[in-house]
């Protein structure tokens, strides 16, 4: 891997070119939704219709159809309230 880079997240296109690749960022607001009913939980994409993002991003990447690679580096912090938010929400807490 290369250096201060954790992952990398492909993204590929339905019917995609390869010789359309691009270096992305990742869009850092979600494009998902998610729901829930006390037993079952799902996540739908694209509530609302479908998502955009700024040039450079994965998702105007992928919109655009390129394939994105984008490098991420993963900070280990606990920041539990979003998540516990997000299961509220969805009802399984």
């Amino acid at each position: 891997m290369p250096e201060n880079v954790d992952i990398i997240s492909v993204n590929v296109p339905v019917e995609a070119d390869l010789g359309k690749l691009v270096i992305t960022e990742p869009l850092r607001r979600p494009f998902w939704a998610a729901s829930g009913d006390g037993t079952t939980f799902s996540i739908r994409p694209w509530p609302g219709g479908r998502p955009s993002g700024p040039v450079g991003s994965d998702i105007w990447a992928i919109l655009e159809g390129y394939i994105s690679i984008s490098p991420i580096s993963i900070r280990f912090g606990h920041a539990t309230a979003p998540l516990r938010g997000l299961l509220k929400r969805a009802g399984l807490m």
